[in-house]
């Protein structure tokens, strides 16, 4: 069977991929419990993906209810190694309007009483993992470019603000976020984001913005017919973008046949691959280890990591 090249989670309005031919059902467990419905797989533009939603396929579950664990190790133990995260947001300011799509580079958490992490049981070994750039940057590169390709407007960057739900926010809640620097709002932002790097999973978030928050904007009330009519109206140019997505960097899915050596071949020569010409760049590293993986090449990676920790360049 080929392999699923990208997960995608659905957030509020987004219960199915359009254009998704020779869908198969797979009711996964996991040692989280069950997802929030079934996983179904199938094949968009020539690719296999993956998709779930992530409030059920009948939004039957709120935000701080949402078994985000379950949901990421069930797409995982079904071979996705990548997610696409769609979240319905709001927009605080100016360029992050309704029926925006944005694609944002950080995040702040305000949820609380959510299980974070995937260290929660005694006796797992506890995770500590760099969270500086919360979304994978090679798999945001990949998002813009694919956008560029299709045609699709999307904002590059943005903070996203995580909220508990399932309310909307007060309007002095909302300028205290935008004074922390937050751009967006949603509820649904974490702990997904943070599972997704403790789980080793590459992770972005195409944000749709179906209305502006609490006192931003026109400051008109919205309805929920206007919020799910902004999001559809915003997501119809995502099945071809999400189908664009593989093609972006050949063989890109390679890498991940074999697990490199200390920090990888790629990682003690190039370092982070921040744009598709570096991430393209660090990938033909990867391929290079594939190939040529041995003890030999192992033991010089150990030897550069070493040099590179006592000269305090970082890996």
């Amino acid at each position: 069977m080929q392999q699923i090249a990208l997960a995608v989670i659905g957030g509020t309005g987004v219960y199915n991929l359009a254009k998704l031919d020779d869908v198969q059902t797979h009711e996964v467990d996991t040692r989280f419990g069950r997802p929030s419905g079934p996983v179904r797989v199938g094949t968009l533009l020539g690719h296999r993906v993956a998709f779930l939603a992530r409030h059920g396929e009948g939004h039957s579950l709120p935000p701080h209810k949402i078994n985000y664990r379950a949901n990421l190790a069930a797409l995982q133990q079904l071979g996705a190694q990548r997610v696409l995260a769609l979240n319905t947001v709001g927009g605080i300011t100016e360029d992050f309007g309704p029926r925006v799509l944005a694609c944002p580079d950080q995040i702040i958490d305000y949820t609380w009483g959510r299980i974070s992490t995937i260290c929660e049981e005694e006796g797992t070994d506890v995770v500590h993992v760099d969270f500086g750039h919360p979304y994978t940057p090679m798999l945001r590169s990949k998002i813009l470019a694919a956008a560029k390709v299709t045609g699709v407007t999307v904002h590059d960057g943005g903070c996203y603000g995580a909220t508990q739900g399932p309310r909307l926010e007060t309007i002095a809640e909302i300028a205290r976020m935008r004074h922390d620097g937050c751009d967006l709002v949603g509820m649904t932002g974490m702990p997904e984001a943070a599972l997704a790097r403790e789980l080793g999973l590459d992770y972005a978030c195409l944000a749709i913005i179906a209305n502006w928050a609490a006192g931003c904007g026109d400051g008109e009330e919205i309805t929920m017919a206007e919020v799910l009519a902004n999001v559809q109206a915003a997501s119809n140019g995502l099945p071809e973008l999400v189908g664009e997505l593989e093609g972006i960097i050949p063989f890109y899915r390679a890498r991940l046949l074999v697990k490199p050596g200390l920090t990888g071949w790629a990682q003690v020569n190039y370092g982070k691959g921040a744009s598709i010409e570096g991430s393209a760049e660090k990938l033909e590293y990867d391929l290079y280890y594939i190939k040529h993986r041995g003890l030999v090449l192992d033991l010089w990676i150990i030897l550069r990591t070493l040099g590179r920790v006592v000269g305090f360049q970082g890996v």
